[in-house]
């Protein structure tokens, strides 16, 4: 007879439901883990913008840095290579393939001459860049080439140093930086 008083009360009490401590050491277990995910998400979410703002800086700059490149490569070149000669925009140059790849006779225009005489090219190419329809030698801001991208200012320094141009893309606010030395390509048509 024991036996089944004792079975019946394990029954019954089981179908009693959780006991009040227990509930309320559950519901802070859960609080806790749901404050955790959101805590966890928001910095997920605040992590994947500032690298989606690095990588669309970076790729600026990058950017900014080829059209430097391009208009070097297009400095003191023969206007017969050029597709569009009077384009304003150094840019937006596009290289005649049918030609000769060819610079001026540093002998016969003064001022290539003078550039190869005192190896002075980049002092040259800075204010080839500056004189663009687009001043490349000046910082810019991130929105110049993404509008849809937050404001990030991107300082821009060029120094001239014999035929070398230096050249540093910083965007300070999120800590980005390139460097790099372009040589202009009319080095090699100096004698």
């Amino acid at each position: 007879m024991n036996r089944s008083i004792f079975k019946k009360t394990q029954t019954n009490r089981g179908s009693e439901g959780f006991s009040l401590p227990e509930l309320m050491v559950s519901s802070v277990i859960l609080a806790g883990v749901v404050a955790a995910s959101a805590q966890l998400s928001t910095s997920t979410a605040d992590g994947m913008r500032r690298s989606s703002l690095r990588a669309k800086t970076d790729s600026a700059m990058a950017r900014r840095m080829e059209e430097i490149r391009h208009c070097a490569f297009f400095y003191l070149i023969d206007n017969s290579l050029k597709n569009n000669p009077n384009q304003s925009d150094c840019r937006l140059l596009q290289l005649n393939i049918a030609e000769q790849l060819k610079y001026p006779d540093p002998s016969k225009t003064d001022t290539f001459k003078s550039y190869c005489d005192t190896s002075t090219l980049s002092t040259g190419l800075k204010a080839y860049l500056s004189s663009n329809r687009e001043n490349l030698t000046t910082s810019f801001n991130l929105t110049d080439y993404d509008q849809t991208a937050k404001s990030v200012p991107i300082t821009i320094e060029i120094s001239p140093s014999g035929n070398l141009l230096k050249v540093t893309l910083a965007a300070n606010s999120i800590a980005a930086k390139i460097q790099s030395t372009i040589v202009p390509h009319a080095q090699g048509w100096c004698r």
